[in-house]
């Protein structure tokens, strides 16, 4: 994991040490199998929007943007706005947080409707819409994984 901000840089890869929570079919270093042991508050927006199988796949990798965790007040979700939250927070590829500058434009799986501006300060923090990347650089076996301090919702 890359920590961002005033301190040492290291990439670590995501090695599971267990199996995955009971009832979870999770390929073990997955990007699904990392939010079931780690984001549980995350994992219920994957769900609902049937997305399981997509963040299991290792065929192709992608970059997530998921929040550190959810405010309590977060309100139930249906299956189309977690698919939007989904596709606002899924980039194609995968992109490291030393690929990341400032000004820059990143194009989410919802392009073209929304995109996401990328903020990089001189002391290392970097912003991602209005959020502040708060862990990076989780490397998975489909992509890369990383923490905010909320949730990137769609604008339209």
């Amino acid at each position: 994991m890359t920590y961002v901000g005033p301190f040492t840089q290291a990439t670590l890869m995501y090695e599971p040490d267990e199996a995955s929570p009971k009832g979870e079919v999770a390929t073990p270093g997955t990007m699904l199998d990392y939010v079931a042991k780690n984001l549980p508050h995350f994992l219920p927006i994957i769900k609902k929007a049937g997305q399981l199988p997509f963040y299991n796949a290792t065929e192709r990798r992608y970059t997530l943007f998921v929040p550190k965790s959810l405010p309590p007040d977060f309100p139930r979700l249906d299956p189309n706005t977690s698919i939007r939250i989904l596709k606002m927070s899924t980039v194609p590829g995968v992109i490291t947080t030393g690929m990341l500058s400032n000004n820059q434009i990143v194009f989410p799986l919802d392009h073209p409707k929304n995109n996401l501006g990328i903020t990089k300060y001189r002391d290392g923090e970097i912003r991602v819409r209005d959020h502040t990347l708060i862990e990076g650089d989780i490397m998975c076996k489909n992509g890369i994984i990383h923490l905010l301090d909320g949730v990137l919702w769609p604008t339209y």
